[in-house]
Formats: structure tokens, sequence, C-alpha cells
């Protein structure tokens, strides 16, 4: 499935990329809300009349400083999250491989610290630094190549009760 066929989902407010380096990804320490105080991809809001691909390229220029072509951009799939009381909202999802070290180790943004961490960091269900559900869906977002829709049903307090992961459906038009 195309990126093309799931742009018109209203319910997906958000974009995140995960920008890998050898066995590093590239993750921002969010100094502010949402995720405030936890190690995320870059990422954010989708701006009005724009797709979620366009939204990636600008995140990842804002946040980390360079452009990333469209073409380099793996659109991984979608992760839904449902939490009591609140409208069920998502993300578009993306996997970028680089090369180039875009710099050493860390670096201070308005947006927080960007920091390059071990994949197997990242992947690991006990890390409790990170935004929780990342290593739920990361891996075997790396593993697949066909788009999947990755959904979590949260408690109150806001812990995983449910995941499932189920094909990714275009939108009924």
């Amino acid at each position: 499935m195309s990126l093309q066929n799931v742009q018109s989902k209203p319910d997906l407010k958000y974009t995140i990329c995960f920008i890998l380096r050898e066995d590093k990804v590239l993750m921002l320490y969010r100094s502010r809300e949402p995720n405030k105080n936890r190690w995320n991809g870059v990422g954010g809001k989708i701006e009005s009349g724009e797709t979620p691909l366009a939204s990636m390229q600008r995140e990842i220029h804002e946040e980390v400083g360079v452009n990333i072509p469209a073409s380099k951009l793996h659109f991984g799939g979608t992760v839904i999250w449902e939490i009591p009381n609140k409208p069920t909202t998502g993300m578009y999802t993306f996997i970028v491989h680089i090369k180039e070290k875009l710099f050493k180790e860390s670096k201070n943004t308005p947006e927080g610290l960007l920091q390059w961490k071990e994949l197997s960091w990242v992947l690991d269900r006990k890390n409790d630094n990170e935004v929780t559900n990342i290593p739920y869906f990361l891996r075997p977002m790396l593993k697949n190549q066909t788009p999947m829709e990755y959904i979590f049903t949260y408690d109150q307090e806001r812990h995983i009760q449910n995941f499932t992961t189920q094909t990714l459906r275009a939108p009924n038009n």
C-alpha cells in the first residue's frame, strides 16, 4: 500500500521518524509536552493542508536541521492510541537509514536533546526512559517492509493495556 492511499485519515494528526545509522537510532529527549522528559523519535503535528510525507520532511528539517528526500523515507505504517475519555488519534511512522554522521553524539535543540542511542536500548520493552509504545511497534516495523497498523489501548494512567497489529487498510472514499 502506498502512502497516498492513507493520506485522508483525519484521526491521524502526527508524524514520527526513526533515523537509523548503523546500530544507532537518533532519539529526542523532549523538553515539551507531549511526552516531556521521555525519549522519542523525531516528529510532530501535521499542519493544515500538509501531507504526512511533507510534514515528516518539515519536522526532520526543523528538529534535526537536515533535508531528507522523500524517496529515502520508508513509510512504516500507522500507530493508533486509544485512551479512555479521549478521542482516538495516532501518527504516521517513517524510517530512514542514513550513512552520514549528522553530528557526534548529541545536540541541543529547541525541542530537546538529540542523541544517538543504541538500537537495542530503544527496542528494550523494560526501558522506562522512552515513550512506552516504541519497542512494541518499532521492532516489527524494522523487520516488515509492508506498512502495518499498530493499535494501542491504554488505561486512564496511560499504561498499555492491549496492543494489536493489523493490515493497514485504505480509508473509505
